[in-house]
């Protein structure tokens, strides 16, 4: 039995497998660092090396793979924002655009609107875009962040009361909400890639801890297991919002924009599963493990992957 549930497991991990990271979007940061001087930062989604963004404009442009400048003249400006490729894309891009006397204001190309405007909105726009923007981003990363979803998912098929699970999501929420604040306003750092590895790690814990019914600590407290595991997943949302860069004069509205984003996005993700974990519960004690032996052996493999990468052995 234990060998059909493997089996069974690999078939759902495999897609899941090649597509963990390629829903997650690209960034475009455009920085004004002196009046007409433009610095543009390009890091492409994951997997997605065909895409490759422009600038209309009618400044002069250096350029390089990842990292351009553009220096405008007198009445000259920046007119849009494209990337070439994205049409055929299933990802999109994020643009920030941080003026010398603006304040930053997000936007997006995807295959539906693949060009974005960068001198014809209005201020009132900008200013509803930066919110949104930063909201949008912050559902999008907790439901295309596959890892932070898969823990959350392991929490409600660990727990069967409904009040326990309200108290252990909100113990995961608050936890998470403290270091991606903490984190974000400088209090406190950790590397990137340990920390990336580490939550993979969480997660096999996780799924360990459902492979049997023996009464641990997980079980018998899994609201405070939720608390420790969220502090680290904070640094992963905190890592994400980084890469935006956050702007120094207004840095409460992202980030309380942010975080409201991702928690929107997992409790929608919670509302769209709660059913069919009820379901499954009525099912054999097989059928309930194959979803475990999946989320165990993506956890496994993206922790071995991830630990390769920062080791320098993949």
């Amino acid at each position: 039995m234990r060998a059909v549930l493997i089996v069974l497991a690999l078939a759902i991990l495999a897609p899941a497998t090649a597509s963990a990271h390629s829903l997650r979007p690209g960034f475009l940061l455009l920085d004004e660092t002196s009046t007409g001087s433009w610095e543009v930062t390009w890091t492409p989604p994951p997997a997605e090396d065909q895409l490759v963004p422009s600038i209309e404009s009618d400044c002069v442009e250096r350029r390089t793979a990842t990292r351009w400048t553009l220096s405008c003249a007198a009445g000259q400006g920046l007119a849009a924002a494209r990337v070439r490729g994205i049409q055929v894309s299933s990802t999109e891009v994020v643009v920030r655009v941080a003026a010398a006397d603006q304040t930053p204001w997000l936007g997006s190309i995807s295959a539906e609107q693949d060009r974005l405007a960068l001198g014809s909105a209005a201020a009132g726009e900008r200013e509803q875009v930066r919110f949104a923007g930063w909201l949008v981003i912050g559902v999008e990363h907790i439901l295309l962040g596959l890892d932070h979803l898969l823990f959350v998912l392991g929490l409600v098929l660990l727990i069967t009361g409904g009040r326990q699970l309200v108290a252990t999501i909100t113990s995961f929420t608050v936890a998470h909400s403290i270091t991606l604040a903490g984190a974000s306003l400088g209090a406190f750092d950790l590397p990137g890639p340990p920390v990336e590895a580490t939550i993979a790690a969480s997660i096999l814990l996780l799924a360990l801890e459902l492979t049997h019914q023996e009464q641990t600590i997980t079980r018998r407290k899994p609201w405070a297991v939720a608390f420790a595991f969220g502090l680290l997943h904070g640094f992963g949302f905190a890592g994400a919002l980084s890469e935006l860069g956050l702007p120094e004069s207004s840095i409460w509205l992202p980030l309380l924009s942010f975080n409201l984003g991702v928690e929107l996005g997992q409790l929608a993700f919670v509302a769209a599963v709660i059913g069919p974990v009820l379901l499954l519960r009525r099912g054999p004690r097989w059928l309930q493990l194959v979803p475990v032996y999946a989320i165990g052996g993506l956890a496994a493999a993206w922790m071995i992957e991830r630990i390769a990468g920062f080791w320098g052995l993949g």
